[in-house]
């Protein structure tokens, strides 16, 4: 969902202040209204390395020249590598997987660390409290997240194995919710992981390479859009076959709760 320009302004001001040089004032933020959202447009930062006003006059646009890594996209991006690296690692391994100079990930982390998004420990850097707290209002869909739990659980108990919430995520599966039987599934099946899909659902050879099986049925609301899907994850060589009825009522079940 595209954040207000107004709000990234404020967060860029907050997290990078360039040395004590104030960001472009608002005039610099612009409505894209063919798209109905705002953003930031690339020749509107004065600030943006490689350009200068100099080049506006001669002439040049910021296309001309290589765009470089915003500092809002760039903290986001050490806070996605630290989720890859299970919620820790230090500042070569973010810089490195991030292909951010390292003191350019430094200044960013450590500005992340004193907003709470970020925390520190010696040379260590974990994902904060703050992060965690704005994570908690996330919902794919009004009250979707605190239904599937308790339906998630119900269905684990029922065909003791792990069971997720399955939504889709930037071309990917993102485990919104689980209740999770085995402590291995914690790795691959943890809330907020992601995993490949194929048509929607949870890709075949993933599966076939973990040694899993999942056993998928959509949840639907009334109108008939799908909101995402629920799923039990079995180990081979469990046998899929009973299992379809018990997580298609689950998925059902569901779905009339959120239309309630």
């Amino acid at each position: 969902m595209p954040y207000p320009a107004q709000w990234i302004f404020a967060f860029c001001r907050n997290l990078f202040p360039f040395g004590g040089r104030t960001l472009p004032s608002p005039r610099f933020l612009t409505e894209d209204t063919d798209r109905g959202s705002s953003s930031l447009t690339p020749a509107a930062w004065p600030c943006q390395q490689g350009f200068r006003p100099a080049d506006r006059a001669r002439g040049l646009s910021v296309e001309t020249k290589r765009r470089a890594r915003s500092v809002l996209e760039g903290a986001f991006t050490l806070l996605d590598a630290l989720v890859r690296h299970q919620g820790e690692a230090g500042l070569t391994q973010l810089a490195n997987s991030c292909s951010i100079p390292k003191s350019t990930a430094y200044r960013l982390l450590e500005q992340l660390t004193a907003l709470e998004v970020v925390q520190r420990d010696e040379n260590r850097y974990r994902v904060g409290a703050q992060a965690f707290r704005l994570g908690q209002s996330w919902q794919p869909y009004p009250r979707l997240l605190d239904l599937a739990r308790g339906e998630l659980r119900r269905l684990a108990a029922a065909t003791r194995a792990s069971s997720v919430l399955a939504v889709p995520c930037d071309g990917r599966i993102l485990i919104a919710a689980a209740s999770l039987t085995r402590p291995e599934d914690g790795v691959l099946l943890r809330p907020g992981s992601t995993v490949p899909q194929r048509t929607g659902r949870i890709c075949p050879t993933w599966q076939a390479q973990h040694e899993l099986v999942a056993v998928e049925a959509s949840v639907r609301l009334p109108t008939g859009r799908t909101v995402g899907s629920i799923a039990t994850v079995l180990t081979l060589p469990q046998s899929p076959a009973t299992m379809s009825d018990t997580v298609a009522r689950a998925a059902r079940t569901l779905g009339a709760a959120l239309a309630s």
